[in-house]
């Protein structure tokens, strides 16, 4: 179902965010002309909270964003903080094309694609650096298409969700 609203903010009555677990929470709204419930995960707030800090003017320096992209990067950056057997776990529920795409969109991020590949065979860790060579050869996430950098924020969050869903079930640990 598709709902689509628009909500002049200047008649917003009551804005909360409740907590209802670790990985969940509730962000209602509520206006002269509409109340809205959202259930968001832990990974969508921060999202969220990221994007918002993004915009406010004279902000800290320690909270500002250093790109739009950094706002879905930043969640993703702690998978690397797993044991390599949860990494593992997560590799396997998830597509090779996603994670390929995934190691292509965190290419900043020291030590990202190495905790990957080396949770990898050999063989497979070979055939992904080959695809990524051929598939975006120099080009960097960050000046890449519109439509590639999309698709990688796509599959990026596609894995988080996974990993996310394998702390709920306790397949792995929370990071």
């Amino acid at each position: 179902m598709t709902l689509k609203a628009s909500i002049n903010a200047s008649n917003i009555v009551d804005l909360e965010l409740t907590q209802i677990n670790d990985n969940e929470f509730t962000l209602q709204i509520d206006s002269n002309e509409i109340q809205l419930s959202l259930h968001l995960n832990s990974a969508q707030i921060q999202i969220l909270g990221l994007k918002c800090v993004h915009y406010i003017p004279d902000i800290e320096p320690k909270f500002a964003v250093a790109s739009e992209e950094d706002v879905f990067r930043i969640p993703v950056k702690e998978i690397i903080t797993l044991e390599d057997r949860e990494i593992q776990i997560i590799m396997r529920e998830a597509q090779a094309g996603d994670t390929q795409q995934l190691i292509w969109y965190m290419q900043d991020t020291e030590g990202f694609a190495s905790k990957f590949l080396n949770n990898m065979s050999q063989r497979a860790a070979e055939i992904m650096r080959d695809d990524l060579e051929s598939h975006y050869g120099e080009q960097h996430p960050d000046t890449a298409e519109s439509h590639r950098t999309e698709k990688a924020r796509k599959a990026t969050l596609h894995i988080l969700n996974i990993a996310k869903h394998l702390q709920r079930t306790g397949e792995i640990s929370a990071f």
